[in-house]
């Protein structure tokens, strides 16, 4: 395969450059269906400890939490990427849920003692052709309001059935987009951490020729929000879905001397090698950062 960029045309739909770019393209025909994709899910989730929960959000949402053993004032929460979001270039998936779930897998082998939990995105694992789950909220409005509130209803209870105070937010991907959002107007998270995060939305459609996501919020838009937290943004050399110019852009809108760590892996792809890599350094990579 060419290791060019791949170009959509703009009229086409804003949000398919996940799937376009991923290995979804190659084998469309042969994706596990809904329930196949929830069962391995369900697996992962059980390997690592983690007992699959639907949660009681305005739309309902999924989460893998760990068992209610001792209070847990401090929470890691993993949150999922896109998902199968796009069939083809013009045509959204009947559902989004992933056929990878990064974010779940780093959950499992999470390299810290504080608790951790996993949170699918809206729509996910819900069967959503039978739910009434629109398709906006996977493709272009899934940054938007609806998702956030949907977010911060799940964080909410997911702290509420775990006694938390205080959460780390790990989001891949567009889990990352979202979680710098959340970020963005929650005073409980004290670090954030991306990977292979689309965090400046603005840059990543310039960057692809993609029509702007205008029912999505944009993390690089809310920096005044974001300034002085504690974040770090991981991102793979060998990323082409969402290469390091999009977390550079992003560190870039912060004024000097508060722009947030930016950490390039050169050899990680979008999705292949963060596993390994999360595993040897994730430790590292949960501790708060401490400004002078």
């Amino acid at each position: 395969m060419s290791s060019r960029p791949v170009f959509i045309p703009a009229r086409r739909l804003t949000v398919l450059a996940a799937c376009c770019m991923l290995s979804v393209l190659a084998g469309c025909a042969s994706v596990p269906t809904p329930a196949e994709r929830e069962a391995n899910a369900r697996d992962q989730a059980a390997h690592a400890g983690l007992v699959w929960t639907s949660l009681p959000t305005a739309r309902p949402m999924v989460a893998a939490l760990p068992a209610p053993t001792h209070a847990a004032p401090h929470l890691v929460v993993y949150i999922e990427g896109d998902g199968l979001a796009w069939r083809t270039a013009d045509w959204p998936s009947d559902d989004p849920t992933p056929t990878h779930p990064l974010a779940l897998h780093l959950a499992r082998v999470h390299p810290s003692d504080t608790p951790r939990a996993w949170l699918a995105r809206p729509c996910q694992y819900v069967d959503a052709a039978h739910t009434g789950c629109p398709v906006a909220l996977w493709t272009s409005a899934r940054q938007g309001s609806e998702a956030l509130r949907l977010s911060h209803q799940a964080l909410d209870e997911i702290k509420r059935r775990l006694g938390a105070r205080t959460l780390t937010l790990v989001g891949h991907s567009g889990g990352g987009t979202l979680a710098a959002l959340l970020m963005s107007e929650r005073a409980d998270v004290t670090h954030l951490v991306t990977v292979a995060g689309n965090i400046d939305l603005a840059h990543w459609v310039s960057l692809h020729r993609l029509s702007p996501q205008r029912d999505s919020f944009d993390p690089a838009d809310r920096t005044g929000a974001l300034q002085g937290r504690s974040q770090r943004h991981l991102v793979g050399g060998r990323d082409q879905v969402v290469p390091p110019s999009v977390a550079q852009a992003f560190a870039n809108r912060f004024p000097p001397g508060w722009r947030p760590v930016v950490e390039v892996l050169p050899l990680a792809e979008h999705e292949a090698g963060w596993q390994a890599l999360w595993k040897a350094q994730g430790a590292q990579w949960l501790k708060p950062l401490q400004r002078p």
